[in-house]
C-alpha cells in the first residue's frame, strides 16, 4: 500500500483539520513527531512540518524501501523495518543509531516499540522450492 495524501483528524471532534499530498515520496507510515508534524516513511525516512511541508532540513541516512506497518516512535526515538532489520533513527537528527541483526529468515511485518523495547513480529520466510531436473 502506497499513502497518496494524508489527513490530519481531530481527535477530540473527528473532523479534517489538514490534508496534505504524500505523492513522490512513496510514503507508506505515517507517525507523529509530538509537535504537531509528522514522520514518514516508504522510500527512506522524511519530517514532515505541521504545514505539511517536508523539513528540507532533517535528513535521514536510512534508505531505500521500509516495509509498511512498521514505523513506531518512542521519545527521540524512530523505529523501522527494512523487512529483516529493525533500525533505530534520532528523532531530532535522523541519524542512524543501529540496525539490529536479521534473524535467520524473518520477515518483520509490525513493531511495537516503548522507550525500554522494540518488539517485532512477522513470519518466517519459505525457502525457495528446489527445482527438478528437466
Amino acid at each position: 500500500m502506497v499513502v497518496r495524501a494524508i489527513v490530519a483528524t481531530s481527535l477530540v471532534t473527528g473532523k479534517v483539520l489538514q490534508r496534505f499530498s504524500a505523492r513522490g515520496a512513496g510514503a507508506q507510515d505515517v507517525v507523529s513527531d509530538g509537535h504537531r508534524g509528522w514522520f514518514r516513511s516508504g522510500i527512506g525516512l522524511a519530517h514532515v512540518l505541521p504545514n505539511g511541508q517536508v523539513d528540507r532540513a532533517w535528513q535521514s541516512n536510512v534508505q531505500g524501501r521500509l516495509e509498511f506497518g512498521t514505523l513506531q516512535r518512542a521519545g527521540e526515538r524512530l523505529f523501522v523495518s527494512d523487512s529483516l532489520h529493525v533500525i533505530a533513527v534520532d528523532s531530532k537528527t535522523g541519524a542512524r543509531l543501529w540496525t539490529s541483526p536479521a534473524i535467520g529468515g524473518a520477515h518483520i511485518l509490525s513493531l511495537a516499540a516503548n522507550r525500554s523495547a522494540c518488539c517485532r513480529g512477522g513470519r518466517r520466510r519459505s525457502p525457495t522450492p528446489a527445482r527438478a531436473a528437466p
